[in-house]
C-alpha cells in the first residue's frame, strides 16, 4: 500500500519497558531507598492507568520500611 504525502502512517503503541520488570523495580527501590525513592515511585505508578494496585503497594511497602529503619536506627543512634 503506497501512502500519500499527507497521511500519517498507522500509530503503534511501543512498549520500552515492561510493566512486570517496572513493578519490580520499584519494589527494589523501595526496599534500597524507601523514603525519597520508593514514595516518589509509587506515586508515579498509582498515577498510571492499570498499575494503581501495584503503585498503592509500592508506596506502603516504602512507607512501613522506611518507618522501620528510622525506628531502628533512631534507637540505636539517639536521634
Amino acid at each position: 500500500m503506497v501512502r500519500g504525502v499527507n497521511e500519517v502512517p498507522d500509530k503503534v503503541d511501543k512498549v520500552l519497558i515492561s510493566t512486570k520488570k517496572l513493578i519490580n523495580l520499584g519494589y527494589l527501590l523501595a526496599i534500597i531507598n524507601p523514603i525519597f525513592g520508593g514514595l516518589i515511585f509509587g506515586l508515579v505508578i498509582k498515577n498510571e492507568p492499570g498499575m494503581e494496585k501495584d503503585g498503592r503497594l509500592i508506596f506502603i511497602l516504602s512507607l512501613v520500611w522506611g518507618l522501620i529503619l528510622w525506628i531502628f536506627t533512631s534507637k540505636y543512634l539517639n536521634i
